[in-house]
């Protein structure tokens, strides 16, 4: 039959010594109370009310060893298995410090091998130090040639980085602007559910046609009026146009013409399609003009 904290030691220990202090105290209740009866003759209910206090001590006191006494002998049996389990591990521990003190006497065997090897080491070192020295010079003027060979090498590296970046700069000039699929998306979505309105297209003949055409397919369904009568008009109303685009690096880029008749909404709306394709635009408002139209024209690709 297990009792409460049966396989645990510090339990079995701790119930036991709980067990032998209550009956401790309740003997010392039961002297206590034997005394108080005897000093109680002169009142025989008073004297036997205390006798039976005492003899309830006394009761529960023997209870107490009683119970006590199973606790006691567990742990003289749990004490008995700790002391076994840690005589083994001694012994054990014994064992591995008898292993650690041969394989230290291997080990002591091995340095002293390897001392030896480091003294025919240190011979062969010296030897080679000394073919070494011979070879310093020979190192020293190659050394002194790559040097040259590396300058000569980096400068022509140089010279081909140049010339690569030309190539690519020229190409980048000979090849047609792109309207990507992406930036179609996104222009398309920036107008989706915006309504239509009329829009001219004007460019000169080449590569600014061809930009303009897959910008028109932008607008399925709109009013578009393409025509390709070159930038020419708009300079004309306008001389310091070209001069400022230039300057300020946007030669290339769409130029949207409105007047001060024209619907601002309708222009806000194309302003922001582009800017959502990532397509930078110039904006030009010209006063002496009274068509309310909103023109678009493309001019040449300016050269980078």
């Amino acid at each position: 039959m297990a009792f409460p904290g049966w396989n645990s030691p510090a339990s079995v220990q701790a119930i036991h010594a709980s067990l032998e202090g209550g009956a401790v105290l309740f003997f010392a209740a039961l002297v206590l109370f034997d005394v108080l009866a005897h000093l109680a003759k002169d009142n025989s209910v008073r004297e036997k009310y205390l006798e039976r206090l005492g003899l309830a001590c006394f009761a529960i006191a023997v209870l107490g060893e009683i119970l006590a006494y199973p606790y006691s002998q567990r742990n003289d049996e749990l004490s008995a298995r700790e002391t076994a389990r840690l005589n083994l591990e001694a012994e054990k521990a014994m064992e591995r410090a008898s292993l650690a003190d041969e394989r230290a006497s291997r080990f002591s065997k091995d340095a002293e091998d390897l001392r030896k090897q480091v003294a025919s080491a240190n011979e062969r070192t010296a030897r080679a130090e000394v073919l070494a020295k011979g070879f310093e010079v020979q190192i020293e003027a190659a050394r002194r040639d790559a040097a040259k060979a590396s300058e000569e090498t980096a400068r022509i590296t140089k010279e081909n980085l140049s010339l690569q970046t030309e190539v690519l700069r020229l190409a980048k000039n000979v090849g047609d602007r792109v309207f990507t699929p992406e930036q179609r998306a996104k222009f398309m979505a920036s107008l989706n559910g915006k309504p239509k309105f009329p829009i001219a297209f004007s460019c000169p003949d080449g590569e600014p046609v061809r930009y303009a055409r897959q910008l028109m397919s932008a607008f399925p369904g709109w009013d578009i009026n393409s025509q390709s009568v070159g930038i020419a008009t708009l300079r004309l109303n306008n001389p310091q146009l070209e001069q400022s685009i230039f300057a300020n690096g946007l030669g290339s880029a769409p130029i949207l013409e409105f007047s001060p008749t024209s619907n601002r909404p309708n222009v806000a709306t194309l302003s922001a399609a582009f800017e959502a394709a990532g397509i930078k635009i110039v904006r030009i408002e010209e006063t002496n003009e009274k068509d309310p139209g909103i023109r678009v024209y493309i001019p040449l690709k300016a050269p980078e």
